[in-house]
């Protein structure tokens, strides 16, 4: 375009060609051809956290619900049965939940007795069992493990008579259970006093009658603090084999020799009486 005056020098330069496509913005920041080279950076997507990182993060609030798992899976190989248990009276009844029980001290557990008839436990089991869930149904030998707000037999015995509702949790144990000790020299007391018994069939067993101080009391002293009470040996078990022997006397004799034994033990159906 030239100037209105000829004297303009102006009037002398090179026409200037139109905008091509690598016109540039307003802002001069780039251009269209730029946006598409692979040198033009952008900001990464946020970082999605994943589930492992979340757990190693935050361990004190998952450690619980980890501890209870690895809990409920290694019952579950010992063949322990567990679940919950909530009861509450209806105002009108009478002789509490309706169940007679007896506390193992040694194991640290109530075990149900007897379930009264027309009893608030007895209607529990009614109503699982309408509702297709027989593993959930209380039944005598079964263990009352833990109650919500109890720290001990004696204030699990107390809040069964006095409290108006209970929340607790019952275990069903295989009739057998199988452990391994180990002592450091022959010296050293795996803390068992068993006797011969001869039983109705005639058939000879050996039952242990007492847990002493030794090697099997810090056994049960880890089972109780790891909250597994299905692995307490309490007087009462009957020794059914010990390292592959189920003669009596090979039994016994492998109790006062033998540095590391493993045990195949009876539960009993009973408590022993004190």
């Amino acid at each position: 375009v030239k100037c209105a005056c000829n004297d303009c020098e102006r009037n002398n330069t090179e026409t200037v060609p139109p905008p091509n496509e690598k016109q540039y913005d307003v802002a001069n920041l780039a251009t269209v051809e730029d946006l598409h080279q692979p040198s033009f950076k952008t900001e990464p997507p946020p970082e999605v956290t994943s589930a492992e990182k979340v757990e190693e993060q935050t361990p004190d609030i998952l450690a619980p619900v980890v501890e209870a798992r690895r809990y409920d899976e290694k019952a579950r190989k010992e063949g322990v049965v567990r679940f919950q248990v909530k009861l509450r009276k209806d105002g009108a009844a009478s002789g509490g939940y309706g169940f007679a029980h007896a506390a193992l001290e040694g194991a640290g557990v109530l075990m149900v007795m007897e379930l009264r008839a027309g009893g608030i436990m007895a209607q529990w089991n009614a109503d699982r069992t309408a509702e297709g869930k027989p593993e959930d149904v209380i039944r005598p030998g079964d263990r009352i493990v833990a109650l919500e707000g109890a720290e001990d037999l004696s204030a699990m015995r107390s809040m069964f008579r006095e409290q108006e509702s209970v929340d607790f949790t019952v275990e069903r144990w295989p009739d057998r259970m199988k452990i391994s000790l180990k002592r450091d020299s022959p010296a050293d007391s795996f803390g068992m006093n068993v006797d011969p018994v001869v039983k109705q069939d005639g058939s000879k067993v050996l039952v242990i009658f007492e847990v002493n101080p030794g090697v099997i009391q810090e056994w049960n002293t880890r089972a109780a603090g790891e909250k597994e009470f299905y692995s307490i040996v309490t007087p009462g078990c009957e020794l059914i084999s010990l390292n592959g022997n189920e003669e009596p006397n090979k039994m016994m004799e492998s109790l006062l020799n033998e540095l590391t034994v493993e045990m195949v033990l009876r539960r009993p159906e009973l408590p022993m009486p004190n």
